[in-house]
């Protein structure tokens, strides 16, 4: 029997090393023994986690310009991915007249417009924010029944609370003011409301909270000019001391667009010369 050199041994454990090298890389290609993949799921955890910890910059509080006569600003339907270049332009061009504005808010997907939720954070200790409906949908076979004109205390109740918590991922504060769409509502909801705590209702009328002058007459149909919302809050000035202004976003919009001409002309025309009036503005927060 021939004896085995060393060199025949170093050449069999070699052998033996290689062979083993190359069943670990089949086995490894297999998936019996997985190699550490690139955690593609974690990865999108680090950028959820990056933009959830996004802290909206601090609000910067503005003056407010006082007066022997307040205007109110109401803004209604501010409302999830809906004109949002033009609704920031109202917010932004007010705040540098110093004008604070009352967001009535249609809360239906409010907090899944993430952007508009973060901008309203960053500019809301300068604003009021009210609620303006559930989803603002009419109803009725030629839809002429406005969202909360018949509707039952339950129903109310159920509406109104789920839109107060949607509120609520955009201010700490009690919203105490709401406005009904096409400012009508019926017998049940002011039962809601008053259980609710949302004491200040804005709607068509006489009472203390209606508006009184708008920037569009649904009518006819058009913007109304500078000069008749400004009679109209002269009007209500020789009976108290407070002019309340209906406004939307799509005022001043063409074909969903924003329109610079119509917001030069009608939105900054009129607080220019409310301001110029001597007039001071507010909210219905900063009135009661």
């Amino acid at each position: 029997m021939k004896s085995i050199t060393s060199a025949q041994i170093a050449i069999s454990l070699w052998a033996i090393f290689i062979v083993a090298i190359g069943v670990l890389n089949l086995w490894d290609r297999s998936g019996a023994v997985p190699a550490e993949p690139i955690d593609v799921v974690a990865l999108d955890d680090v950028s959820v986690v990056e933009e959830d910890s996004k802290v909206p910059a601090p609000c910067m509080s503005m003056p407010r310009v006082a007066g022997e006569k307040t205007v109110i600003l109401r803004l209604d339907d501010v409302q999830a991915f809906a004109w949002p270049s033009t609704t920031r332009m109202m917010i932004e061009d007010a705040e540098s007249r110093n004008a604070p504005l009352t967001l009535g808010i249609i809360p239906k997907n409010f907090s899944a417009d993430t952007e508009l939720v973060s901008y309203l954070k960053e500019h809301g200790c300068n604003h009021e924010f009210a609620l303006h409906g559930f989803d603002h949908q009419s109803h009725g076979e030629n839809g002429e029944i406005a969202e909360f004109e018949d509707l039952s205390y339950e129903v109310a109740k159920d509406r109104l609370a789920f839109g107060l918590q949607e509120l609520a991922v955009v201010t700490d504060k009690k919203v105490e003011t709401w406005i009904p769409p096409l400012n009508v509502h019926s017998t049940g909801t002011k039962e809601a409301l008053t259980e609710l705590g949302v004491n200040r209702w804005s709607t068509e009328g006489k009472a203390l909270w209606d508006y009184d002058a708008t920037t569009f007459s649904y009518d006819t149909n058009a913007l109304t000019p500078t000069d008749k919302v400004l009679e109209d809050c002269e009007s209500a000035f020789a009976e108290g001391d407070v002019c309340i202004i209906m406004m939307h976003p799509q005022d001043f919009t063409t074909n969903d667009f924003h329109d610079a001409q119509k917001y030069d002309a009608h939105y900054l025309d009129l607080i220019d010369r409310l301001f110029g009036r001597g007039y001071g503005f507010g909210t219905f927060e900063d009135v009661a």
